[in-house]
């Protein structure tokens, strides 16, 4: 067994410091980001339960305007005239 862990450390590629800082940083933040995902799959949002699509959508829309993108929501009206049907959540970023 410790021979198969340490063929799988020599071919590990070499990380720069950056990509070890990044690597870090993405583990550090592993339970956060798991939790954040079982919180958005927890909510009740099939095709037809328009008030948990609308739920998602909140969750999705609060942690891209925390990330600095321009959000809002919107009807593609060409494809159903009911306001219920079809809501999408339309983001910008400027660079």
């Amino acid at each position: 067994m410790h021979f198969v862990f340490a063929l799988l450390v020599l071919q590990a590629p070499h990380l720069d410091r950056t990509e070890q800082r990044i690597r870090a940083g993405i583990n550090a933040a592993r339970e956060e980001q798991i939790t954040y995902l079982q919180r958005v799959v927890d909510i009740p949002s099939s095709t037809l339960n328009f008030e948990g699509v609308k739920k998602v959508g909140a969750v999705f829309r609060a942690a891209l305007d925390s990330l600095g993108f321009t959000t809002r929501t919107g009807v593609l009206e060409q494809l159903t005239p009911d306001p219920d049907e079809a809501s999408r959540l339309r983001l910008q970023h400027e660079f």
